[in-house]
């Protein structure tokens, strides 16, 4: 099967959200256990796609957004990968112009046919034009062919966000306390 990789706008949001609940579900089985049960369980998916669109919404508003969708020979789409560009950071001496891969989902039906690598190629490509020298990006926990991918595209481990529950308990220093 045949797939065209092209730029999008605000107007393909809605069509975005089966694929976003797609990968919603993928990351729901690769997380690990402990995570959704001891940590932050996964959100409702309707509710997931709701605050996942007014980001991107809110994105292309301010003229950060990059939206590159895979169609298929008849059209459907496959795949998208939203990019959101961004300044350099505080501490590493990164380039001024840089970009966050802040979504990449391929349809469950069409992984593992190199739909992934060409959506990450026409994102680099674009970023190249638009004079961006660095991609940033997260992986979800467990999502190893995620991880993958990304190193086969030069991506390296620098950061590690974590996440954990506040324990309850009163504070016993007076500053501490509600006013």
């Amino acid at each position: 099967m045949s797939f065209t990789i092209r730029r999008a706008g605000i107007e393909r949001l809605d069509a975005l959200a089966p694929l976003w609940i797609d990968m919603q579900h993928h990351h729901e089985s690769v997380a690990p256990p402990a995570l959704t049960s001891e940590v932050a369980p996964f959100r409702d998916p309707a509710d997931s796609w709701r605050r996942r669109r007014a980001s991107y919404a809110s994105w292309f508003q301010t003229g950060n957004a990059v939206l590159h969708v895979a169609e298929d020979g008849d059209g459907e789409l496959a795949g998208y990968a939203m990019v959101r560009l961004s300044g350099g950071w505080s501490q590493l001496a990164t380039p001024e112009a840089m970009a966050e891969l802040e979504s990449l989902s391929v349809a469950a039906a069409q992984r593992g046919r190199g739909l992934g690598t060409r959506l990450i190629d026409a994102v680099h490509a674009d970023l190249r034009e638009r004079g961006v020298e660095a991609l940033t990006l997260a992986v979800f926990a467990g999502n190893e062919a995620a991880a993958r991918l990304y190193a086969r595209h030069g991506m390296q481990p620098i950061l590690t966000h974590m996440i954990g529950r506040v324990p309850p308990g009163a504070t016993t220093d007076p500053a501490l306390r509600p006013a």
